[in-house]
C-alpha cells in the first residue's frame, strides 16, 4: 500500500484465530487522521492497540484498548506529521487479538489530502 491514499475512506480488516495478535491487511496511509473499529461479534471482546503485531507479546487488557462485542470506536489520532511517536515503533498499524475462535474486526481509515 501506498503511504498516500487519494481515497477519503480506506476500508481494511484483521482477522485473529484462536487468541492470535495481527496487522490489518492495509496499514495505516500517512494521510489518515481518524480510525473507525468495529467488532460485529455479538459475544466476545476484540483487544486492539497501534504498533506492530508481535506473537510473543500478544495484547493485555492492560496495555490495549477494548472494543466490545457489536460496538464501535473511533481513534482520532492525526495525520503522520501530527501522531505522538509511540515507544520504540516506528510504523504504525493496527493490531487486535481475540481470546477463541475466529474474530474480525472491520476497520475504516478516514484520509485527508494534506499531510
Amino acid at each position: 500500500m501506498p503511504d498516500f491514499s487519494p481515497s477519503f475512506a480506506l476500508n481494511t480488516t484483521a482477522t485473529v484465530n484462536n487468541g492470535s495478535t495481527v496487522n490489518p491487511t492495509e496499514s495505516l496511509p500517512h494521510n489518515c487522521h481518524t480510525i473507525l473499529l468495529y467488532n460485529p461479534d455479538t459475544a466476545e471482546n476484540i483487544l486492539f492497540k497501534t504498533g506492530n503485531a508481535d506473537a510473543a507479546n500478544p495484547i493485555a487488557a492492560a496495555d490495549g484498548g477494548i472494543i466490545p462485542p457489536n460496538s464501535s470506536l473511533t481513534l482520532s489520532i492525526g495525520v503522520l506529521t501530527k501522531r505522538p511517536k509511540a515507544k520504540a515503533k516506528l510504523v504504525y498499524s493496527l493490531e487486535s487479538t481475540a481470546p477463541a475462535g475466529n474474530k474480525t474486526l472491520f476497520i475504516t481509515y478516514v484520509c485527508g489530502n494534506r499531510l
